[in-house]
């Protein structure tokens, strides 16, 4: 259990919960489909927990859950934001991952 308590202190806990209600709370004003919530809210934990752990105390939990939630709610707009300015780059990337995970003869036998 200590060693659960060293991974994770309740303040990253408490935040990357805050990012995953933040994008909840985006979706809840129309802002996608579940498959685009469930990848925005994976990144916005994981942007949460980042955010907590360099700029806040994580003996605050609280502090970090509310952050957490601000980062959740942005999280969305900042990806589209990404996809608006930069297309090319973003389907670029696109286009490498998924040719390293899904090569095109990964059906065929």
């Amino acid at each position: 259990m200590n060693a659960w308590q060293t991974l994770f202190p309740a303040g990253i806990v408490f935040a990357m919960c805050g990012g995953i209600l933040g994008v909840l709370g985006a979706f809840e004003q129309g802002h996608g489909t579940w498959r685009r919530v469930a990848v925005e809210a994976a990144i916005a934990a994981v942007l949460a927990a980042a955010v907590a752990e360099n700029y806040l105390p994580l003996n605050k939990a609280w502090l970090c859950g509310g952050f957490g939630v601000g980062v959740g709610l942005v999280a969305g707009y900042v990806l589209d934001a990404v996809k608006a300015v930069a297309p090319d780059t973003v389907r670029r990337l696109a286009d490498k991952l998924a040719k390293r995970y899904a090569p095109d003869d990964a059906g065929k036998s």
